[in-house]
């Protein structure tokens, strides 16, 4: 008996500790920090115009301990470069680098950002002794021309509503769920669009249509994942398309039976109804000494059930129709 008693709960302890090696399932997203110099907002080829008042960058504030230095030159000739003074002002997660009188037309400037590394931070956020940091130059062109003088510049293209499944951030993290979506195409003036990359783009939505009562309007800031959201003037769809450039969606996953266990690509967030909406784009600068708007285009959102006959060929349907028929013929239907 009492072996028997032994070899169970030696099996009994075995079987505990299997059990705790089994790999664990996070219960919470993983967000690394940020690496680089985070994002600024440059033209074509790192370009300029000469009425911006400064170089928009986006660094989460957060991690603004890490920051040594920001110094900027302008090129001189002869290869040598001239010290700009520069102030930082922060307008929420953004700032401005704004250099002391402006920027000089047909001239080149070094944009240099030196950041510690962020293993050199100790557990109180503070830097380490001794902490090694890296830096990241840009060269930035100013183009003799006036961004406010460019125009009326922006218009609307949306494609037609296709089904398709898309991926949003949701409990754990991020989910994909059956949706309908209609992308959108941004196009700016020829004068403006080599400075696309130097713009924040808003997107705006409202229901209903011309002809319906104003309604208040979203601003539509999806993003893909909990740790992955857009830098601020950028879509979720950043930097896989252009700036500005968006996809609207409608969440059409099935809702669960009454009493059901909701998936988590139905708990997904449902932003936009069915039925008819508008969409506008806003354009501007930084500094707010340039913003203007597209017109608001009217689209329309459902959740048809899907053709169970899509994406089959003429033969493929044809044998289908006529088996349908068959069957109902074998059960007397008409």
């Amino acid at each position: 008996m009492t072996s028997r008693r032994a070899r169970a709960a030696l099996s009994l302890a075995l079987s505990l500790g299997a059990t705790s090696l089994q790999p664990m399932t996070a219960s919470a997203c993983s967000c690394a920090q940020p690496t680089g110099p985070g994002m600024i907002y440059l033209g074509d080829d790192d370009r300029l115009p000469q009425d911006a008042r400064g170089i928009t960058w986006f660094y989460p504030s957060k991690y603004r301990t890490l920051l040594r230095s920001v110094t900027l030159e302008r090129e001189i000739g002869g290869g040598f470069l001239a010290h700009v003074p520069v102030s930082i002002e922060h307008a929420g997660p953004l700032a401005l680098i704004v250099p002391r009188g402006g920027f000089v037309a047909d001239s080149r400037y070094h944009l240099r950002i030196e950041l510690y590394d962020d293993s050199m931070l100790d557990y109180r956020g503070e830097l380490r002794p001794f902490a090694t940091w890296q830096r990241y130059e840009r060269v930035i062109r100013i183009d003799p021309v006036a961004l406010t003088r460019a125009g009326e510049p922006v218009t609307l293209t949306l494609g037609a509503p296709t089904r398709r499944r898309v991926r949003v951030n949701s409990r754990p993290c991020s989910v994909e769920h059956e949706a309908t979506v209609v992308p959108v195409k941004v196009s700016l003036s020829p004068a403006l669009e080599p400075y696309r990359g130097s713009l924040l783009f808003s997107t705006f939505v409202a229901e209903g249509d011309s002809s319906a009562e104003a309604t208040a309007e979203l601003a539509w800031r999806p993003s893909e994942h909990l740790c992955q959201k857009p830098p601020p003037g950028r879509t979720w769809l950043s930097p896989d398309a252009p700036a500005g450039d968006d996809l609207l969606y409608v969440n059409c996953e099935p809702r669960p039976a009454p009493r059901a266990k909701r998936t988590f690509a139905q708990r997904a967030p449902r932003l936009l109804a069915e039925g008819r909406h508008r969409v506008r784009v806003e354009v501007s600068t930084l500094d707010g000494r340039f913003s203007v708007s597209s017109a608001w285009e009217e689209f329309e959102l459902r959740c048809a059930p899907a053709d169970p006959g899509a994406g089959l060929s003429d033969r493929a349907a044809t044998t289908r129709d006529a088996n349908a028929r068959a069957r109902a013929g074998a059960r007397g239907e008409s």
